[in-house]
């Protein structure tokens, strides 16, 4: 029987609308926003069964619905080479534009989506503050990276990461792999309870911070696995704004 951790729904429901969910390491979490950006719904729970969890949301006239996909390993193509397919590819290949120049290939289902392409989106804008920039997200036993410099994401990948050290490793083998002095080069974590990884960094970065989350929630109500959450509500604002 599926635990329920936390659950919020918007009394003034909205047919048009858009809904995100994904089931990963025996959580399933689902978000749905209306077009005026509006938060309806919004679940947490312990679950391996994605179909059944959303079955029993019991949500009516639900919009366009999007699964997202924490694990895949994914590649960011120019949009000169579109079409051009990785023999790593196995299944569909899904596509979806990260911005003008570059898009974001997976394996993956119709109507899914790469949890990479909110994570682009937020690392893109951060990394205009910042000549070297880096971040990093943590979702169980991977770690999601982006290293942008001068404004542009020169690496991109996802890693099996059982520890706080691999994750550490990963972060500094991507700044040796660019030629670039760590001294010089700003990291931003973004995870659940990732206070002893972010200890485990300062022992060897000066300039790192944890990724400030966007949610729809005021300050000290945001719910578990809000990491997760906040990459979901980011594409949904994406989606919304596509769609208007």
């Amino acid at each position: 029987m599926p635990v329920r951790l936390w659950e919020y729904r918007n009394a003034k429901w909205n047919a048009d609308n858009s809904m995100v969910c994904y089931q990963s390491d025996g959580i399933f979490q689902a978000m749905v926003c209306d077009r005026e950006e509006n938060l309806l719904l919004h679940v947490i729970e312990e679950s391996d069964h994605l179909e059944s969890s959303i079955h029993a949301l019991s949500v009516n006239e639900t919009g366009t619905a999007f699964t997202m996909d924490f694990e895949s390993g994914f590649y960011l193509v120019p949009k000169l080479f579109l079409g051009t397919v990785s023999p790593e590819f196995t299944g569909n290949m899904q596509s979806i534009a990260a911005d003008e120049n570059l898009n974001i290939q997976f394996s993956g289902k119709e109507n899914q989506v790469h949890a990479f392409y909110p994570f682009y989106f937020i690392a893109k804008k951060n990394a205009q503050l910042h000549a070297n920039y880096v971040q990093i997200l943590v979702h169980g036993k991977r770690c999601m990276l982006a290293y942008f410099r001068d404004g542009n994401c020169v690496l991109s990948n996802i890693y099996h990461a059982s520890n706080d050290s691999e994750v550490l490793y990963f972060a500094m083998a991507a700044v040796k792999l660019q030629g670039q002095d760590i001294r010089k080069v700003h990291f931003e974590l973004l995870g659940n309870q990732i206070q002893e990884l972010f200890k485990v960094f300062q022992r060897f970065i000066s300039d790192i911070r944890p990724l400030q989350m966007t949610l729809p929630y005021t300050t000290g109500e945001y719910p578990p696995y809000a990491a997760e959450a906040s990459l979901m509500h980011q594409f949904l604002l994406c989606e919304l704004q596509v769609a208007i």
